[in-house]
């Protein structure tokens, strides 16, 4: 299905810095790239299945400002702790455990400190 009115739209809009989503249109190449091209920006299509599986990152509504850029950074800092976490609990189920016990949430932190080395 073509969808002529879209690019015609997309070079009515200001896009620079802006973050973009879009439904499964956002998937055609054209459209991709003429985003990019306007935006002057990186162009992503897909969030890291990890980021969505652990935080359902796909379905969040934080668009405004730096906020979309700084919750994706404290998302991918708490992914790379609970990562470090030796337990064989998933990812989600770690996550779970440490908003609800805050031993576990220091052991999270513990788990990410420093590792020593031997001479």
């Amino acid at each position: 299905m073509k969808l002529p009115r879209s690019p015609l739209l997309l070079q009515l809009l200001n896009l620079k810095g802006a973050v973009v989503t879009l439904d499964a249109m956002g998937t055609q190449t054209m459209i991709a790239a003429q985003i990019k091209r306007v935006s002057a920006g990186e162009a992503s299509t897909a969030v890291p299945p990890l980021l969505d599986v652990t935080f359902n990152e796909d379905a969040s509504r934080i668009r405004s400002g730096h906020a979309p850029e700084n919750i994706g950074l404290l998302r991918r800092l708490s992914v790379n702790l609970l990562k470090r976490e030796p337990s064989k609990l998933s990812l989600a189920m770690k996550r779970y455990k440490a908003g609800m016990d805050n031993d576990f949430m220091l052991k999270i932190f513990a788990a990410s400190g420093p590792t020593e080395t031997v001479s």
